[in-house]
């Protein structure tokens, strides 16, 4: 077993160094990549030698260590007796720097391997952990604490209790390790982050080990709160914490969905004496907490009004919406039709319209045409011809999957489209409906358009292209709002006029490798500067002299 995962290894080595196969690989990669990402970093095999980051994140780490090895190491020392050229001292000072950034994507992953070696390689002083270091990075991963631990006592004093706070959210065995080896204490918030993230192992270690310490308040209602039920048996039961009377009042009372709400009233509705105000059932509908709802219509004798069943339609629950109003008979506003609709919740539209006469309100056509609820739309326009039909409710429908909306309101209305149609089916990248527009109406393609279709982060090179047939012309404007290469080279070779001064310095803001290659071998402008002082923060400025040197030592 072992000799075929090392024959395995072997021969994805072996394929990695075949160029044609590597780029192959690095082709599809590339495909995927601009699918997932607005602005890439898009490298091939030598590019992201040049950005230690990215070959942290693709786990190249023996390639990391080789070029900082040659490139850093051995160069400074190299330079120490023999006067290099200025272009390459800056080179290899921006590498170093790149390098020492990437202690950051070194804590992102977790990989203590590079780290360390970041940490041997740099001074203490240069080492600003504060930079680089979040509770994400250490709240669940023991070697990540031993190492601050280790290796960075400023960074841990200048902490203090922040960390045992933040890893009460985390690791049971990282909090184990920092109280025991750490001399900060567990401050009150250390608590609180234990019951809110339902910690139970932390708190009781904290139970055990802090017998004389005061136990915070308040400690039930943040379970609560929180849906933390676990946590809330053990405060009660085993702690002896006692409940409010109020308790469930405050859990109703939160202003969003939380996970756990339902069990933890149940909980405490059947374990603990509760003052349950009139308005609960109401409150909870407020909140959108429909279950809980359910629960205390059946458990309670909350009163329920028309702010329940105007709750229950704008989430859509029809067959509890029915039951409340055979059932229970309680009336509603024209709150209930109007968000319904506005949710597109058309079959409940459709029973309120049915069963009940409150209506809807005077916006509500606009609001869903806003959202673009297609069903719910014509629903209404055929069974409530008294409703307020806005001028411009086609052009949201502009935003559809299909053409199918648009087609619908020209046979069915009068109503026309305005440029803002153009607009929002070009941020949706909906070629046949820009078509459409175009085909069946008169208007001019907005100004700018041609912009907006390129900086949109789902741009689509076909929209750009039926665009600039049809009249659209391509500026310096254009180009700087590109991060796609293939709609960048298309614009690029339709103008005359070009800046690829300026153009170059959007590319380096923006570190789109891509562009900034593709500018440097295909511009003509002998003064093209990719190293000018006021991009040096940005990770791709003076990126080829980089690629040079990579290409140069063979790494």
């Amino acid at each position: 077993m072992i000799q075929n995962k090392e024959y395995t290894t072997i021969l994805f080595k072996r394929l990695l160094h075949s160029v044609v196969l590597r780029n192959k690989i690095f082709q599809s990669v590339r495909d995927i990549h601009d699918q997932l990402a607005i602005n890439s970093l898009r490298c091939d095999w030598y590019d992201l030698a040049c950005f230690p980051d990215q070959l942290i994140k693709f786990n190249y780490i023996e390639r990391y260590k080789q070029i900082c090895n040659t490139l850093i190491r051995n160069k400074i020392e190299y330079n120490n007796h023999i006067e290099e050229g200025r272009i390459v001292l800056n080179t290899i000072r921006k590498f170093r720097q790149l390098y020492l950034d990437s202690s950051r994507n070194a804590f992102d992953v977790g990989n203590l391997d590079v780290l360390e070696f970041i940490q041997k390689l740099f001074p203490l002083n240069e080492l600003e952990y504060t930079l680089y270091v979040n509770r994400d990075h250490y709240m669940n991963n023991l070697e990540i604490i031993q190492f601050l631990h280790n290796k960075a006592p400023r960074w841990f004093k200048s902490q203090g209790s922040r960390v045992l706070n933040n890893v009460a959210l985390g690791s049971f065995q990282v909090f184990k390790w920092l109280y025991e080896n750490r001399s900060e204490r567990p401050a009150s918030l250390t608590y609180f982050n234990a019951v809110s993230s339902g910690n139970l192992e932390i708190i009781k270690y904290l139970n055990d080990k802090e017998k004389q310490t005061k136990t915070p308040n308040n400690l039930i209602l943040n379970a609560a709160v929180n849906g933390q039920l676990e946590t809330l048996k053990y405060l009660h039961e085993n702690m002896k914490l006692q409940c409010d009377s109020d308790i469930v009042e405050q859990v109703v009372g939160v202003n969003e969905q939380v996970e756990g709400h339902l069990a933890i009233v149940k909980y405490l509705m059947e374990n603990t004496k509760q003052q349950l105000p009139n308005t609960l059932i109401d409150e909870a509908a407020k909140n959108g907490q429909i279950e809980l709802v359910k629960y205390l219509v059946e458990n309670t004798t909350a009163k329920l009004s028309s702010i329940t069943m105007d709750a229950v339609a704008c989430h859509g629950d029809l067959e509890f919406l029915k039951q409340l109003h055979s059932k229970h008979h309680i009336n509603c506003t024209s709150t209930a039709m109007h968000m319904a609709a506005v949710n597109g919740h058309v079959e409940v539209v459709r029973f309120l319209n049915e069963n009940r006469t409150e209506g809807c309100r005077k916006d509500t056509m606009k609001r869903v045409a806003m959202n673009v609820h297609f069903e719910t739309f014509k629903y209404l326009f055929q069974n409530k011809k008294e409703l307020d039909i806005p001028t411009n409710s086609i052009d949201f429908f502009a935003k559809y999957k299909d053409i199918s909306a648009l087609q619908w309101f020209k046979d069915n209305t009068t109503l026309q489209c305005s440029q803002y149609a153009y607009r929002y089916a070009i941020r949706q990248a909906n070629l046949p409906v820009i078509e459409w527009i175009r085909d069946n109406t008169s208007l001019p393609f907005p100004s700018n358009s041609l912009e907006y279709a390129s900086k949109l982060e789902n741009s689509d090179l076909r929209i750009v292209q039926y665009l600039h047939a049809n009249g659209e012309t391509c500026s310096v404007k254009e180009l700087k709002s590109c991060h796609k290469l293939s709609i960048f080279k298309f614009l690029y070779y339709t103008q005359s006029l070009k800046s690829d001064k300026e153009t170059l310095k959007s590319a380096i803001e923006k570190n789109n490798v891509p562009i900034i290659k593709f500018l440097l071998q295909n511009s003509t402008d002998e003064y093209l500067d990719y190293s000018q002082q006021s991009l040096k923060d940005n990770k791709t400025f003076d990126y080829p002299s980089r690629l040079k040197l990579i290409k140069q030592y063979g790494l």
